[in-house]
């Protein structure tokens, strides 16, 4: 009897010790920065991240960002010296969550990342050391004097993208006559097909949008998915592969106006 309390009271306590320091977190698997563009690619998925943020909870972040920075997982991950190239705002609802878990998942939601892919963009804030090579997610407190929790890092690639791919088929995506009352998750969807030189490994993006949208001004945008993601994981290339391009409608919160609308994008092919 008193070597089974024993044991189960061993038990209790090792689960009360491991338990702060083991949260569901969105974890960097890889990056590469090209310092002439300053530009920066990621590659994500979602993890348990083993730090310890007792002292810390979701309400005191004000932002959300992916930077390369000399810093590596730690407290005081000051944004001196940082290259961020994915920030995302949280304020507005950071405080509705107590535990790291449930405001990840929330995050990863309204950014769209999701629970795993890949990301690429220009930096947006950039500071001076050109010497970094760690990649880190940094939750960032309310000004920016103060420290920044730093939750997952990996070592920067440095070097240049480089193009060597050609992507063709057709551009237009149409929705053809829609209801203005029904119209909420209308798709059109197209296939284009990338071909490269030489097995290539790519990622494709649509960069001069903001959260992949286009805004038709009517009380209407259209959302533009690559393989059904937003930020979609690089695929491998051995001569060529078909690729479905989407766009779904969704209202913006405006009055719906009737007529015809148009909106444009850019994708970007990126051989890594």
């Amino acid at each position: 009897m008193n070597i089974v309390k024993r044991m189960k009271s061993l038990i209790t306590l090792l689960c009360l010790m491991a338990s702060p320091s083991s949260f569901a977190a969105f974890v960097i698997t890889s990056a590469q920065f090209d310092q002439a563009t300053q530009e920066l690619f990621f590659t994500y998925t979602d993890g348990v991240e083993q730090y310890d943020t007792t002292n810390i909870r979701p309400g005191t972040t004000s932002f959300f960002n992916v930077c390369v920075t000399k810093n590596n997982v730690g407290w005081n991950a000051y944004a001196t010296d940082t290259y961020c190239a994915f920030s995302y705002y949280t304020s507005t609802y950071a405080k509705n969550y107590y535990y790291w878990s449930d405001f990840q998942t929330e995050l990863m939601k309204r950014t769209g990342l999701g629970t795993g892919g890949s990301w690429k963009g220009k930096a947006s804030r950039v500071n001076a050391n050109t010497g970094n090579t760690r990649t880190c997610v940094v939750y960032e407190g309310p000004n920016s004097t103060n420290a920044r929790l730093t939750t997952s890092c990996v070592n920067t690639v440095l070097k240049p993208f480089t193009t060597g791919c050609d992507i063709t088929g057709p551009t237009v995506l149409d929705h053809g006559l829609v209801d203005s009352t029904d119209f909420n998750g209308n798709t059109a969807s197209l296939t284009a097909k990338i071909t490269c030189p030489t097995p290539a490994k790519v990622v494709i993006t649509v960069p001069a949008l903001s959260d992949n949208t286009v805004n038709f001004y009517n009380g209407i945008q259209s959302t533009i998915t690559i393989n059904g993601s937003k930020f979609p994981p690089p695929i491998t290339i051995n001569g060529s592969a078909d690729v479905q391009i989407a766009s779904t409608l969704a209202p913006t919160g405006g009055t719906v106006k009737a007529g015809a609308f148009s909106g444009s994008a850019v994708v970007v092919v990126d051989v890594l």
